[in-house]
């Protein structure tokens, strides 16, 4: 990835979630940190380990290590949160809930 006129490597280990913003996707890592990806979240779901990352909506995939709570609001409905803490709510979506269940299960 790049940050700014630099490359950064990241670890997978570093990172807490990928997510969407404005088109754009980023990486946030464990220490705080947000930074700019080349890959779309569809590209990163097919080269990320299921065990680890999975894609809870169309703008989050987190790091199962990344789970600090989880809130469960109804059958299909459930809230994430994560560490660091997001800077907005994370739902599964209602689609994906089932098999977010699955995974936690795993």
């Amino acid at each position: 990835m790049t940050a700014g006129t630099k490359i950064r490597s990241v670890e997978l280990k570093e990172v807490s979630c990928f997510y969407s913003l404005e088109k754009s996707t980023f990486i946030s890592t464990f220490d705080g940190h947000h930074y700019p990806v080349d890959f779309s979240l569809e590209r990163l779901e097919q080269l990320l380990d299921p065990d680890a990352f999975f894609r809870i909506n169309r703008q989050y995939v987190i790091n199962f290590s990344a789970i600090s709570r989880i809130h469960v609001l109804s059958q299909s409905r459930i809230k994430i949160e994560i560490n660091p803490p997001a800077t907005e709510p994370l739902l599964v979506s209602t689609a994906k809930t089932h098999a977010f269940r699955l995974w936690l299960d795993r």
